[in-house]
């Protein structure tokens, strides 16, 4: 999805997975994607990370997560990441770590389901999509504040 979003917006991407059954099928599709585990910065850089725009991390596995954005940092602290977290705590964690942005699966999962129940129950789309707007906002925010502050490295 994150994929198909980038390309119908126009921004090229390097999509890769250490699934070869998920590469094999995504190279079907047309996909841009390579064969790769991305914990290990050989791998990263082979694929350009030196000169990409930002990193979208949307794997499962918490440590390999936090290993990835570790990694990505101490290779370049310039580039804006983005990442799949599983809980709000494990967000909070990633915004510490120094994420532009953490997406906490469950909390996600609760607004796409709040906004199919109000639609279902007749509140109006638009009214319900704007309450659905308003409380991921004020979640980021809340969970923002509640962040460590991340200290730059040699200050």
């Amino acid at each position: 999805m994150v994929c198909a979003l980038l390309r119908e917006h126009g921004v090229p991407y390097l999509a890769t997975d250490c699934d070869p059954q998920v590469v094999m099928e995504g190279r079907h599709d047309g996909e841009e994607i390579f064969f790769g585990d991305a914990s290990h910065p050989e791998f990263l850089l082979a694929c350009g990370f030196d000169e990409a725009a930002g990193l979208i991390v949307t794997i499962n596995a918490h440590e390999a997560i936090d290993h990835i954005v570790s990694l990505a940092h101490s290779l370049r602290a310039d580039v804006p990441v983005v990442a799949r977290a599983r809980d709000a705590d494990h967000a909070r964690h990633l915004y510490e770590m120094g994420v532009s942005s953490a997406v906490p699966e469950t909390v996600e999962a609760s607004l796409q389901l709040s906004e199919a129940a109000l639609i279902g129950v007749g509140v109006e789309r638009e009214a319900a999509m704007a309450s659905i707007r308003r409380e991921r906002s004020q979640y980021h925010q809340q969970l923002l504040s509640l962040c460590k502050p991340v200290l730059a490295e040699g200050k």
